[in-house]
């Protein structure tokens, strides 16, 4: 009986172990993960910026490339929800035409996430908050 109990206090022990040692690699792995911002362009009217972001996840992954409207100086987090994406980016731009309207620009590109407009909540210290929208073009 009291080999049993031993025998389960090490695999217990060596599960701990185990399952501490998977949650390590997994923290770890986010450490290789970079996320650049690449450029930022702000909209004639000063109120909002376009943001792209260069992520590179390691050696056998393509780069990514998301672009984000946000409040002028405000930087895009993880959790932001970005307007455009797209892998094996080539020969790109980003153009305002005018206040509401942005262009991104390309050659090539394998698109994953795409949409054509984004309401920008902005704050105004006299006017408060107001809703922008911006529209997004891709030539």
């Amino acid at each position: 009986m009291k080999i049993i109990i031993k025998i389960c206090k090490i695999a217990l022990i060596i599960i701990i172990l185990t399952l501490f040692c998977i949650a390590l690699l997994i923290r770890s792995c986010d450490d290789f993960v970079s996320r650049d911002e690449i450029l930022r362009l702000t909209s004639p009217d000063q109120q909002v910026d376009a943001v792209m972001v260069e992520i590179n996840a390691g050696a056998t992954t393509a780069y990514v490339y998301k672009v984000y409207l946000m409040p002028t100086g405000k930087k895009p987090v993880e959790h932001d929800k970005h307007v455009f994406g797209a892998t094996h980016l080539d020969d790109w731009k980003i153009k305002w035409l005018d206040s509401n309207r942005v262009v991104i620009i390309y050659s090539r590109a394998d698109i994953f996430h795409y949409t054509n407009y984004k309401d920008i909540q902005l704050f105004h210290p006299i006017k408060g908050e107001q809703t922008k929208r911006i529209e997004i073009l891709l030539r």
